[in-house]
C-alpha cells in the first residue's frame, strides 16, 4: 500500500473503506451528504481526471511524494459522483445522485402548484416519475444483465399508478365541499404526497416478486456490496421523502442490501 501524509480529520485513506464510520447514526448521515452533495456538479473535466489519476496511482503504489490522506479522499468523491462504477462511464449531471435533488427539485415545485388542472397534474407526475426513472437506470448494478422489458414495466406501471391516484384524489377534492378556501387548496398541494407514496409501495411489491422468481436477482444482493459508496445514498431517503416519495423508488435497484440480515447496523 502507497505511504500517505495523515490529514487532520480524515481517516487513513482506503479505496474500499468508508472515510466515515457506518456503525453510527451520525457516521451514516455524514455519508449520505457526501455522496449527494451538489458542489461536485461543478467539477470539470481536468479535476476529474487529475483525481482518476491520483487513485490509479494509490492503488499501483506510485503516489506522489507528499500526497496527504485528505487529498485521496476528495479524488475518491470526485471519482464516485461522476463516474458509474461497473460501466466506468459518466453519469449524466441531472441523474447523479449529487444532482437528483437539485434538478428533481423542479418537479417538485411543479406538483405543489396551487389549483392545478388536470392537465397539470398528469404533466408533473410523469415528469416526476421520468427522472426517477433515468436516476434509477443510471446508477442501476450493472454487473448483471438487466432485461429492458423490467425497466420498461417497471417505469410505465410507476407512470400509470401516479397519475391514476393524483387525478383520483384531485377530482375528490375539488368535488368536496370545503367551505374553507384555503383548507381546500392545501388539500390539492398534498395530491402529490400520497401519489408518489403509493407508487414505491407498488414498485417495492413488483420488485420482490421478480426477486423470488429470479434467481439472479438474489445471487446480486451479495455481489452489490462491493459497490457500497452509492448504495449508502438510500440512508437520506428518510429524509427526501418529506419532499418527494419518488426518490425511494429510484434508488430501489441499489436497496437490496439493506434488506439482507448481514447489514443490520446501517438500517
Amino acid at each position: 500500500m502507497a505511504d500517505t501524509v495523515p490529514s487532520l480529520g480524515f481517516p487513513k485513506f482506503s479505496l474500499n473503506e468508508s472515510r466515515f464510520d457506518q456503525t453510527t447514526y451520525l457516521g451514516r448521515l455524514k455519508r449520505c451528504l457526501d455522496v449527494t452533495d451538489p458542489r461536485t456538479l461543478f467539477v470539470g473535466e481536468k479535476k476529474l481526471q487529475e483525481s482518476i489519476k491520483l487513485l490509479q496511482q494509490f492503488a499501483n503504489g506510485t503516489l506522489p511524494q507528499g500526497t496527504t490522506d485528505q487529498r485521496l479522499w476528495e479524488a475518491r468523491k470526485v471519482k464516485e459522483a461522476i463516474i458509474h462504477p461497473d460501466t466506468g462511464k459518466k453519469v449524466l449531471m441531472p441523474f447523479r445522485m449529487s444532482g437528483y435533488v437539485p434538478f428533481g427539485t423542479v418537479t417538485v415545485v411543479g406538483m405543489l402548484l396551487p389549483a392545478p388542472s388536470l392537465r397539470t397534474v398528469i404533466f408533473w407526475q410523469w415528469m416526476n416519475q421520468s427522472h426517477n426513472a433515468a436516476v434509477n437506470y443510471s446508477n442501476r448494478n450493472a454487473t448483471k444483465p438487466t432485461p429492458t422489458s423490467r425497466f420498461l414495466l417497471s417505469y410505465f406501471g410507476a407512470v400509470t399508478s401516479a397519475v391514476t391516484i393524483a387525478l383520483g384524489l384531485t377530482t375528490l377534492v375539488k368535488r368536496t365541499k370545503i367551505s374553507n378556501s384555503s383548507i381546500k387548496a392545501l388539500l390539492q398541494r398534498l395530491v402529490a404526497y400520497p401519489a408518489t407514496g403509493k407508487v414505491y409501495s407498488s414498485h417495492k411489491f413488483s420488485k420482490h416478486a421478480f426477486t423470488l422468481l429470479n434467481s439472479n436477482q438474489i445471487s446480486r444482493k451479495f455481489k452489490t456490496w462491493r459497490h457500497g459508496f452509492r448504495v449508502l445514498s438510500c440512508c437520506a431517503l428518510d429524509v427526501a421523502s418529506a419532499l418527494n416519495c419518488g426518490w425511494f423508488n429510484t434508488l430501489s435497484a441499489r436497496y437490496d442490501w439493506l434488506e439482507n440480515d448481514k447489514f443490520p447496523a446501517l438500517i
